[in-house]
C-alpha cells in the first residue's frame, strides 16, 4: 500500500477493485475526494454565497461553459 500511496508503483484495476470490495465502498469514493455535487447542494452553495462568491462562481462557470 505504501508503496501505491507514494507513487512507486500503479495500482491495478483488480487491486482497486479488491481494496473497494475489503472496505465495502465504491471505487469511486477511492478514486475521488468526494462525489459530485447534485443541485440541491449546489443551489444551497449559491443560496448563502456573498456577492464577490456569487460573480466568481458565476465566472467560473462562464469559463467551463465556454470550455466544454
Amino acid at each position: 500500500m505504501s508503496h501505491i500511496e507514494t507513487g512507486g508503483t500503479k495500482l491495478s484495476l483488480q487491486v482497486l477493485v479488491d481494496l473497494s470490495n475489503a472496505l465495502e465502498t465504491s471505487t469511486d469514493s477511492l478514486l475521488f475526494d468526494k462525489p459530485t455535487m447534485s443541485r440541491a447542494e449546489l443551489a444551497e452553495v449559491i443560496l448563502h454565497a456573498d456577492q464577490r462568491q456569487v460573480d466568481l462562481l458565476g465566472r467560473l462557470y462562464s469559463c467551463i461553459r465556454d470550455s466544454m
